[in-house]
């Protein structure tokens, strides 16, 4: 996998959508380490088939970070850990980002769903989160 980042999001679209997303640092990106990415950063080409795809670097972006979305929401319902409940506030931070990136640099939202995690107590295994 392919990682490169040059510390100026000027000098090419690859590195601009890396800087808007967060995903500077190599073997420490904003993947989940359960997702099937290896060391939790996008690569190269991921990357740029995104800008291709969109057609602009901010619509590339706002894809990636509905991906993050949706991968941070499937880790978070295939682990019952402490890091389960941080899982979901990273789905929801990068569901409310790729809203906020798609209304500044155009195209379609893809209308992520906000899963409620279902509370694991001790007490009941069928109530969602919110309840009580």
């Amino acid at each position: 996998m392919a990682f490169n980042y040059s510390g100026d999001p000027t000098d090419s679209n690859l590195d601009w959508v890396r800087w808007r997303i967060g995903d500077t640092i190599e073997n420490d990106g904003p993947r989940p380490r359960g997702s099937t990415a290896s060391n939790s950063n996008y690569s190269d080409d991921e990357v740029n088939a995104a800008v291709t795809e969109e057609g602009t670097k901010g619509k590339a972006a706002a894809l990636l970070v509905e991906i993050l979305a949706t991968e941070w929401s499937m880790y978070a319902g295939s682990t019952r850990t402490a890091d389960y409940q941080e899982a979901n506030r990273q789905a929801e931070h990068y569901r409310k980002l790729g809203i906020d990136l798609r209304k500044k640099y155009g195209g379609t939202f893809v209308g992520l769903a906000q899963v409620a995690p279902t509370r694991v107590d001790g007490f009941s295994d069928d109530i969602d989160a919110e309840e009580t």
